[in-house]
């Protein structure tokens, strides 16, 4: 889907940008989507754009230093409509529809962006000063929406306490990164066993809780890696060991090649700060 977003800055000097992407991270680093390198109070990565018919989902990063603002209101994990304007600290940004490109085009777009990714996922993939190189792809963190209320004859019990688990798991996210990973979980079971049990209201409840929750997961955890990568590519030890902490909790329940390639890197980067720098004569 193609959207352009409309940036005002403090000086009311204007940029529009064009994207027709699946997500538009929106920061001050280079390799954001949206670069606005003027507005150094957003950070590195502030913010994440989802478009999607009927609106553009906003997931504000988890350590964002400013918040978006809609009519003066907070909006996080949420739903705005197109047209909507967003402050941003110092920036306006305003979000619509671009005109759709033939079917065709499309495709064509779409397979050169299979490309470019591919190509890109190779380039992450080099060995920065001799550690460790990431050989495997970053793991789906998301469970399944498939989830099965594990004990049919007495769903309706089992929907109340999978949704006070999740709600518990969800407040502890802002702590505890591997909380989300089995909130979204937890309101998946409820939403199986509030359906089984023939409960509407508590089956779209425990849904929209499982998709915001997931929606702001998989931000969160997508920001994680850029800023992994980008510290990689920098060879900066110091900010490597620490994205890849921030970013371990998030596959800590996904033992495999990634969570041992993550754990390595961290080891190796820590081993060379330890290291003492050799003394001149």
């Amino acid at each position: 889907m193609k959207i352009f977003v409309d940036v005002t800055f403090a000086d009311e000097s204007n940029l529009r940008q064009e994207f027709d992407q699946e997500e538009v991270l929106v920061g001050t680093a280079a390799d954001a989507h949206l670069t606005l390198k003027r507005a150094t109070e957003l950070g590195d990565y502030a913010l994440l754009l989802v478009p999607r018919s009927n609106g553009c989902w906003i997931s504000a990063a988890r350590d964002a230093r400013v918040r978006p603002l809609v009519g003066g209101r907070e909006v996080d994990n949420d739903l705005i409509p197109y047209g909507a304007t967003m402050d941003l600290g110092s920036v306006t940004l305003k979000i619509g529809m671009a005109s759709s490109p033939k079917r065709r085009q499309r495709r064509i777009w779409f397979g050169a962006c299979v490309a470019v990714a591919a190509a890109g996922l190779w380039l992450m993939r080099t060995k920065p000063e001799g550690l460790a190189a990431a050989d495997v792809a970053a793991p789906n963190i998301l469970p399944g929406s498939d989830a099965k209320c594990p004990d049919p004859l007495h769903s309706a019990e089992l929907a109340v306490e999978a949704i006070e688990a999740a709600d518990s798991r969800a407040l502890r996210y802002a702590y505890d990164p591997a909380q989300g990973v089995l909130a979204v979980k937890d309101f998946g079971i409820a939403e199986a066993c509030a359906k089984l049990a023939n409960l509407p209201e508590a089956t779209a409840a425990a849904k929209d809780n499982r998709q915001s929750m997931a929606a702001r997961l998989q931000a969160d955890y997508k920001v994680a890696g850029l800023a992994l990568e980008r510290a990689r590519r920098a060879r900066d030890l110091r900010r490597i060991v620490d994205a890849a902490r921030v970013l371990m909790p998030y596959v800590a329940h996904h033992p495999g090649e990634y969570r041992d390639w993550l754990m390595a890197l961290e080891r190796r980067a820590v081993a060379k700060l330890e290291v003492p720098a050799k003394r001149k004569d």
